[in-house]
């Protein structure tokens, strides 16, 4: 203990180890030192050097630290990498995509790809997570997106991509492959089973259901600008209890520190998606005219309890899962309702377009309730409406692969720079606390050294 103890001396500022580190060593040697004698060194140690550090000396030490922990915290997380793959659509198909979407996420056929023998996903996970929870976590790390190809700007989507992250960059782009080879059947299925279709009268999907990249709520640069405002504000009121001191002569250089730390919290609460965020996904259908009562039907039907209900308790998604465990379904519905916006607008030769679109904080489930509200729409306007115009189907629905699952060269995470930033801004934070605060560490009377030295 006593070579510890020893150790801990240098803790102290050197001119003070000069005047009082012999007296003190010689203590130590004759009275001999235990845990309780190191830890009052390594505390008296961090009280002086903060209580003789200068602001500026103090915020940079503690923001290299910061970056150091980060950094180092960054590097121990593990890689993941993101494989994608692309397929071709016709015009015809966009809204097939997202029927077979469900059929392809579905419990049954991830529960395949997870217990696939070639590729055995999450298999550290399912030893201590149950099965449903794992799929759930897998649903998260899909994405499936229409997109136009280039040169097709301004027309209708034409492709759509299939994204799948994982720790193995290997394993990855086999699962996308499997995603694919899952909706290729399913499509094949579907047109062997589907001999005839409408071929007037019947709603049309305009625009599929869109994943929302930005959200609406709330705004991020009217959050950095109230971060910095409210890391000003707090620094005045300090000032107006704390009449003297240090605060009291470098306020504007508190105030401002304080700005820009609360500035660049929000901005890393903003990277890290941690902000309470909503975003909202919007579908067109184009509807035809000459039936008055046919729009205010669909919109009933929308809205109605039975399915919004449905797709509340639907397992594939599992909507406002901690506001079910508080509040009665009803008033969950209710809630729903509010966030389901349904409008009309005007279209050409008498037709009108019904746009459709949900607020959530989940871009993925967004999306995904948009699509079973088409479903349902859809299927609703097949009862009410009939349409005795059928046709037999010419050539079944076919996809063709535009680009094959790539195989990740980079992780896609974790952002270690961005974590490494976050190290620093909370280093500063804790700079300017310490600094704040020091004072009251310093006992009656004493001067800081950085003074005594000036």
């Amino acid at each position: 203990m006593n070579r510890l103890a020893k150790w801990m001396m240098r803790l102290y500022p050197a001119n003070w180890r000069a005047r009082y580190g012999e007296e003190l060593d010689e203590l130590l040697t004759e009275t001999g030192a235990d845990a309780r004698v190191v830890a009052d060194l390594c505390k008296g140690g961090f009280r002086m050097q903060f209580s003789t550090w200068s602001f500026p000396r103090l915020v940079v030490a503690m923001a290299f630290v910061g970056v150091l922990l980060g950094t180092g915290f960054a590097w121990l997380l593990p890689s993941e990498y993101t494989s994608k793959a692309t397929l071709q659509l016709t015009p015809a198909e966009v809204q097939t995509i997202f029927q077979l979407q469900s059929k392809v996420l579905s419990r049954t056929s991830l529960s395949q790809i997870v217990n696939d023998p070639e590729l055995l996903l999450y298999k550290d996970q399912l030893k201590e997570t149950p099965l449903e929870d794992v799929i759930e976590g897998m649903k998260r790390n899909i994405r499936i997106q229409i997109v136009a190809l280039p040169g097709n700007l301004g027309k209708r989507a034409s492709a759509f991509d299939i994204d799948f992250t994982y720790t193995d960059r290997w394993k990855a782009q086999r699962t996308v492959q499997k995603l694919m080879d899952a909706f290729m059947a399913n499509l094949q299925e579907r047109s062997a089973g589907a001999s005839t279709e409408s071929s007037n009268g019947s709603l049309f999907v305009l625009d599929t259901p869109n994943l929302p990249l930005s959200p609406v709520y709330p705004n991020p640069r009217v959050l950095m600008a109230v971060g910095f405002l409210a890391g000003i504000l707090v620094a005045l009121l300090w000032r107006l209890i704390q009449r003297r001191g240090f605060i009291a002569r470098r306020f504007a250089l508190i105030a401002t520190a304080f700005g820009i730390v609360g500035f660049a919290a929000v901005y890393t609460g903003d990277r890290l998606e941690v902000l309470p965020y909503q975003y909202v996904s919007t579908a067109v259908l184009q509807v035809p005219g000459g039936q008055p009562g046919r729009l205010a039907a669909l919109r009933n039907e929308a809205l109605s309890r039975t399915s919004l209900s449905a797709i509340i308790n639907d397992p594939r998604i599992r909507l406002y899962g901690q506001e079910l465990q508080s509040t009665p379904l009803e008033d969950v519905i209710r809630g729903m309702q509010q966030n389901i916006h349904i409008g009309t607008i005007a279209g050409g030769n008498g037709t009108q377009m019904f746009i459709v679109s949900f607020k959530y904080a989940d871009r993925y489930k967004a999306q995904q309730v948009v699509s079973m509200m088409l479903e349902r729409i859809i299927a609703a306007d097949a009862l009410l409406y009939p349409n005795p115009a059928l046709m037999p189907k010419t050539t079944p629905a076919q996809l063709s692969v535009l680009d094959m699952p790539s195989l990740p060269a980079q992780p896609t995470k974790p952002n270690r720079p961005m974590i490494a930033f976050a190290g620093g801004i909370i280093g500063l934070i804790a700079g300017a606390i310490i600094t704040l605060v020091r004072r009251r560490w310093m006992p009656q009377g004493t001067v800081p050294m950085d003074a005594v030295n000036g």
